[in-house]
């Protein structure tokens, strides 16, 4: 499972996948905020992405869409950002100033991450919704490039509190609420850049970081970690 920010550049993201694939039976992944540079066109470039890759069997690219593996659920997305991960202390509306002042993103650019954000969470409920009473389903595996809550944020490196709104999606806790059937035990998420893994109500959340050489010198290697799934997968 790659949970995204491979790279600013879709094709090298592109090639790096296509070179997993070469060493594991199964790849999934889910895009990340860098695969698209601060550029509007999210959807557009997600599209292309998933083409490309769709020409090979071992690989699945979860956007908005779920793939069952001998009975466990594996349901995907980006999940971005609502702004609001720092409140009351930065409100959303405070978070969008500082950005746009400081030349960090473009309104357009907000404005569709905002939505974004808000759809991806809103078609994870309606897929969990499903899967949760399907009998071929034992277990759920949420896999998002952002966090669900604000408890998991980066704090390796201080930085201005408005960098922290961004860290995910306020809407993704909302996906418990539609397994009704508790089937959901795992939740892995990227994006930041600090060790997590913390069990909550009974689902594991998982965040297993590279991180980049500049704040995390200390990640001279990196391996991947391996989870074991309840259904015993």
């Amino acid at each position: 499972v790659v949970l995204g920010d491979i790279s600013f550049d879709p094709n090298q993201t592109y090639q790096t996948i296509v070179e997993i694939s070469k060493h594991y039976k199964f790849v999934i992944f889910v895009d990340g905020n860098h695969e698209h540079n601060n550029q509007c066109g999210i959807q557009q470039r997600n599209q292309q992405l998933k083409n490309e890759l769709s020409k090979y069997q071992n690989i699945s690219f979860l956007n908005r869409n779920a793939i069952v593996l001998d009975g466990v659920a594996f349901v995907g997305a980006n999940g971005w950002w609502t702004f609001d991960f720092m409140e009351p202390e930065i409100s959303k509306e405070d978070a969008y100033t500082y950005f746009i002042n400081n030349n960090i993103y473009s309104e357009p650019f907000m404005y569709e991450v905002y939505h974004t954000a808000i759809e991806d969470a809103k078609i994870m409920c309606e897929i969990v919704a499903k899967l949760t009473i399907d009998p071929a389903v034992d277990e759920i595996v949420i896999l998002t490039h952002t966090a669900p809550f604000n408890k998991f944020m980066d704090l390796i490196n201080p930085q201005h509190p408005a960098h922290f709104s961004r860290c995910g999606n306020s809407s993704l806790h909302k996906i418990l609420d539609f397994d009704i059937n508790s089937k959901i035990k795992t939740w892995c998420f990227g994006h930041v850049h600090q060790e997590f893994e913390e069990v909550i109500d009974g689902v594991r959340y998982v965040c297993h970081p590279r991180g980049r050489k500049d704040d995390c010198p200390q990640n001279l290697f990196y391996y991947p970690k391996m989870i074991d799934l309840n259904s015993g997968l």
